[in-house]
């Protein structure tokens, strides 16, 4: 599931993206993705605060309170993971869209041509990310470990603790960790 994040103070804008990613879905019926739809920086923020970050962020840039440029900034201090892709009627921030690390930089008006291969191209680079991962359990919920994060794994006393590569690391009980399946070799 392709989590998507839509903000664009203009509604008319907005639903054309919306309508856009509607057709994208239905020309690609094995993509799955969920589109929330936002009218401010803040609202994303909210949002972030109180759900799962977004996969892939479609974001204007000229709206008032909290610009695209300075919502983005708040979105890569949270996730250097997370895709940005900027919608908007002028070119005048391309470069700071770099400072960023947008993955893409699309005018107004929005167009099959331009934004499909780029949704194409986040989808497949979010599909082999989704595949070399480790899934964590713990009660407060599920923590998904890309592998190119993890250093090591050290056990101490049947309790695990996996060292990541930001500098943290996760430390987990036995009664969290769950076998699904038998183990077998290749």
């Amino acid at each position: 599931m392709v989590r998507i994040a839509v903000c664009d103070d203009c509604r008319q804008q907005a639903q054309d993206i919306l309508t856009l990613l509607a057709r994208y879905q239905t020309e690609r019926p094995r993509v799955e993705m969920h589109t929330d739809n936002f009218s401010t920086g803040d609202e994303v923020l909210d949002n972030i605060s109180t759900r799962q970050l977004a996969d892939l962020f479609l974001l204007d840039i000229i709206m008032p309170g909290l610009s695209g440029i300075e919502l983005a900034r708040e979105i890569r201090d949270l996730s250097d993971k997370a895709y940005i892709v900027f919608l908007t009627n002028s070119e005048d921030y391309a470069l700071e869209a770099f400072n960023v690390q947008a993955t893409q930089y699309i005018l107004n008006p929005v167009k099959e041509d331009n934004l499909f291969p780029a949704l194409d191209k986040i989808i497949s680079l979010l599909e082999r990310e989704n595949d070399d991962f480790l899934l964590v359990s713990t009660p407060e919920r599920n923590i998904k470990i890309p592998f190119s994060s993890v250093i090591c794994v050290e056990s101490i006393q049947r309790k695990l603790r996996i060292y990541l590569t930001d500098g943290g690391s996760i430390f987990l009980y036995p009664f969290l960790l769950r076998k699904e399946g038998a183990c077998h070799e290749d």
